[in-house]
């Protein structure tokens, strides 16, 4: 990545990109251990099914991301993401913590709420509800890794 000189919105999707391929590699972990878990049952239609969803993640989490980073660029300049490349790092770590944190607590089960249920259905709210929670946890991993104080080394 390089050294951003003027905080444009190439700059910022520059950022947004370099996360995104963080968690894409990050998030195969959890999702590679959930194929695993499962092939017995399903076979490589699970793995298919996960890398899919994986996928449409990222389209999902692409807009959120890059208003993060054009928003945070603005703020803390000194913290961008070139200059201390670990901060990506741990955004993308803690979005899958938050992410794996909420489904693995059995918060499969918990309906997505019952006026959204009735403007979309069923299923378009639960897809819509999971979708929110995707944005939620990586918003907030970023913004945590970009009030991190910055590293003393320079």
């Amino acid at each position: 990545m390089k050294r951003v000189v003027n905080y444009n919105l190439e700059a910022a999707t520059d950022h947004t990109f370099s996360y995104l391929g963080k968690y894409l590699l990050i998030e195969l972990l959890p999702v590679g251990w959930w194929t695993c878990l499962l092939w017995s049952w399903s076979g490589p239609a699970t793995a298919i099914v996960g890398i899919g969803i994986h996928v449409i993640s990222l389209a999902v989490l692409f807009p959120g991301a890059l208003l993060m980073s054009r928003l945070s660029m603005r703020v803390a300049r000194r913290r961008t993401w070139d200059l201390q490349p670990w901060r990506g790092w741990v955004a993308a770590v803690l979005a899958v913590a938050i992410e794996w944190t909420y489904l693995l607590n059995s918060n499969l089960e918990r309906d997505a709420p019952q006026f959204l249920q009735d403007a979309v259905g069923a299923f378009g709210a639960t897809l819509i509800h999971f979708a929110g929670v995707l944005v939620l946890a990586s918003t907030a991993a970023q913004i945590t890794a970009w009030l991190l104080p910055p590293s003393s080394r320079r």
